[in-house]
């Protein structure tokens, strides 16, 4: 389960082209197999949360089932202060090249997502939430749902080119991009062997013995250095190097962190620190991955933030902040939660090492 909280860089609820287009970009890559719910609060979009779907196809006497699937989905996302919600179902197991027949779309969709539109509006509507439209999306098909029948329309929609275009371009003059599928977004942030040896290099150059009188000055001048790289937004290997070593000190990452969160330049140093991921040897990982999932959960971007956590994971299971990140976006809680948890803490207590909440 992937949620995004994010500011758009277009209105892109005007029509269900361009909500459906939009999809890609709000998820970082393309759907398949997949719900993606969106939380709207008065028009605007608030939350997208995307669901592996259950296996499919669905037995006729599964509703249960399905309705134990589509609580704990809307309970996860209980927390969104939405009025109404948008579904849009993605099976894989209808595709234009499987030899997909547009004619049958009221059988296939009926066996594909009317009984998982079905649960999922059952359980929004006992939340007290309105499933406001619903889509069964086959590439650049769509067909969308009647609440009132309970079932698919006949009628194939096929998106508008010239909409998707518009919307394409609104994305990615924002900045924004989309992957293929989840796996390419994982791999973003995979180690590189060439760089690591390259880092490892780096970072053993730049090791010296210093006694516990000096060990202070040098925290100071670490967290000083690595602020200053991100303020005239230049970082070279050695650069790099001090990061990956200071965030292994808690005192020194939290400093850092408070640093760039009252600058407002931790969501913009996501890639940055995408970059420096990929270089840092195994042992080191855990630190910097934590940082760049929070700053990619910042930027709203909770898939690319899911796949840095990943990656702390594999370094260590059992580092502290990266599982109370991962429990904020399993929440789907919102990023401002993380920029109001700084505000009320002191630059002091960062310092003073006794920010235990963030261990």
């Amino acid at each position: 389960m992937t949620y995004t909280t994010t500011q758009l860089p277009a209105r892109v609820l005007r029509t269900a082209d361009h909500v459906l287009a939009s999809l890609p970009f709000l998820l970082g890559f393309q759907p398949q197999c997949s719900a993606v719910l969106l939380w709207l609060r008065d028009g605007a979009l608030i939350l997208t949360q995307r669901i592996d779907l259950p296996q499919l196809p669905i037995p006729a006497n599964a509703s249960s089932v399905l309705d134990e699937w589509a609580i704990s989905v809307i309970e996860s996302a209980s927390h969104a202060d939405s009025d109404q919600v948008l579904i849009a179902i993605f099976p894989t197991v209808m595709t234009k090249e499987s030899g997909f027949d547009s004619s049958h779309s009221q059988d296939r969709g009926h066996i594909a997502g009317t009984p998982l539109v079905a649960a999922i509006s059952r359980a929004l509507v006992a939340s007290g939430k309105y499933p406001g439209a619903a889509w069964l999306v086959i590439e650049d098909d769509y067909w969308e749902f009647d609440f009132a029948s309970s079932d698919f329309s006949h009628a194939r929609k096929t998106l508008d080119p010239q909409v998707v275009a518009e919307v394409h371009d609104d994305f990615v003059s924002a900045g924004w991009r989309h992957l293929v599928d989840r796996q390419e977004v994982i791999n973003e942030f995979d180690a590189d062997p060439h760089e690591q040896q390259l880092m490892l290099i780096a970072i053993n150059q730049q090791k010296t013995d210093v006694n516990q009188g000096e060990a202070e000055v040098r925290r100071d001048e670490c967290i000083n250095t690595m602020i200053d790289s991100f303020v005239i937004g230049t970082t070279d290997q050695r650069v790099l190097a001090q990061i990956i070593t200071g965030l292994v000190d808690i005192t020194v990452r939290d400093c850092f962190l408070w640093q760039l969160t009252h600058q407002n330049r931790l969501a913009s140093s996501a890639e940055t620190f995408r970059i420096a991921l990929r270089a840092t040897p195994a042992g080191l990982r855990a630190p910097l991955a934590t940082v760049t999932a929070l700053a990619f959960w910042l930027q709203g971007d909770g898939v690319r933030a899911s796949a840095a956590l990943a990656q702390a994971r594999l370094d260590n299971a059992d580092y502290g902040l990266a599982q109370l990140v991962e429990i904020s976006l399993t929440n789907g809680l919102p990023p401002a939660m993380w920029t109001e948890t700084m505000v009320k803490m002191s630059y002091e207590v960062c310092r003073s090492g006794v920010s235990s909440d963030l261990q």
